[in-house]
């Protein structure tokens, strides 16, 4: 055996699943919130249909050979993949259908579960979530599109009623699923696109993806206009509603859920609810680890949800825990410097507290030299914190 004949045997000490290599080598799974995820995967299924047809139909490897050869192995290659085309292509439909209701609808995560549950893979029952939304939307020159689309649905449905028919060649008693027949896979292929070209085109531009926008903006807005008046209580009641909606639209791991919990955790703290406030701020931290590399465009500013960590655990005598979030504050990449400060004031005050005299002093004087550098010494910052040190040395 030569050492090339080799290389192409499995081999025990190779990973299957690496998540390293070259440019190109190497796809993202798993990245974005459920609706994104959803939506990408879905096209998936179809470009990788198409790519197998066409790498059939298109392949130069047969330039060299025979025309009668040529069509005996193009013949042979279309045969091999009949089978996993089609079973793409409806995998593809299916998961379109499902994901205009899931994107469009409205619908809660608990609707949403009864939806998938209800369909499972029928095409029709799919259908029939997604229609209505569909309609909505339609003017008199989308319809026979539609009913074009209505009845390539119908068709696939007929051809594979429980989305068997593709998976395996026969059924679990060695049943065939089918005898021979043929089947056109370019127009498969070009029917397909047809729905992929209608649906954006014409549908999903036209839905009102606003509703939810609206809905949580304006909830969002009455809540912070009850903030300005002080009036907590509702306030937070209100948050809660929207942040509710933009996080059932959206999923948890999204830039204004990240800003919807840290708002939320500020309210909660300013009405001294810490234990509601402590988890709202620090669900924002957690979004903020998933979200950073996925938008790494965005670099988020969150040395003030340290400080407010650092503020509660320093209130309920942690103080271990509250230096920790202080020190994260202050040595956060993109923190403010009014931030910068607030952690040293912290870190001085937590110190205080334990009394541990040098701790404190020399952290009061972190915090002086910074405001003094940035806002001067008549700045209300400055003389604070000199205040503040004057009265704990004397």
């Amino acid at each position: 055996m030569t050492s090339y004949e080799y290389t192409t045997y499995p081999q025990k000490n190779k990973s299957l699943f690496a998540t390293t290599g070259d440019k190109h080598e190497v796809a993202q799974i798993g990245c974005g919130d459920m609706l994104s995820q959803h939506s990408e995967y879905t096209i998936g299924y179809l470009y990788s249909a198409i790519a197998l047809i066409e790498s059939v139909t298109n392949d130069r490897d047969y330039d060299c050979i025979s025309e009668d050869l040529k069509e005996q192995r193009i013949q042979r290659k279309l045969d091999e993949i009949a089978m996993p085309v089609c079973f793409l292509f409806r995998q593809y439909l299916e998961l379109t259908l499902k994901d205009i209701y899931v994107q469009y609808s409205l619908a809660s995560p608990d609707e949403v579960q009864k939806m998938i549950a209800d369909v499972g893979h029928n095409l029709l029952k799919a259908w029939g979530y997604a229609k209505p939304i569909i309609e909505s939307v339609l003017d008199d020159n989308d319809r026979t599109y539609f009913e074009g689309l209505e009845s390539y649905v119908k068709q696939f449905h007929e051809n594979d009623p429980t989305s068997m028919k593709y998976r395996y060649p026969m059924d679990k008693k060695l049943n065939l699923y089918s005898g021979a027949k043929k089947l056109n896979l370019i127009n498969l292929k070009k029917r397909m696109e047809e729905i992929e070209h209608f649906l954006p085109m014409c549908i999903l531009s036209a839905l009102d993806i606003e509703k939810i926008k609206r809905l949580t903006f304006d909830k969002r807005n009455i809540a912070l206009k009850l903030w300005d008046e002080n009036k907590l209580p509702e306030a937070i009641i209100c948050y809660l509603e929207a942040l509710e909606s933009k996080q059932q639209f959206v999923g948890e791991n999204h830039y204004d859920v990240f800003i919807g919990n840290i708002e939320i955790g500020t309210m909660y703290l300013q009405n001294e609810q810490l234990k509601e406030a402590h988890k709202h701020l620090k669900k924002s931290i957690d979004i903020y680890e998933q979200i950073k590399d996925v938008e790494p465009g965005n670099q988020y500013d969150l040395s003030w949800v340290l400080n407010y960590m650092g503020l509660i655990y320093k209130t309920v005598s942690k103080y271990q825990e509250a230096i920790d979030y202080y020190s994260q504050a202050l040595h956060f990449p993109n923190a403010d410097v009014s931030q910068r400060i607030i952690a040293y004031e912290g870190l001085a005050r937590t110190y205080k507290r334990l009394n541990e005299k040098e701790q404190a002093i020399t952290n009061y004087n972190s915090a002086i030299q910074l405001s003094t550098e940035n806002y001067g010494t008549e700045h209300e910052i400055t003389i604070k914190a000199i205040a503040e040190l004057q009265a704990f040395v004397q």
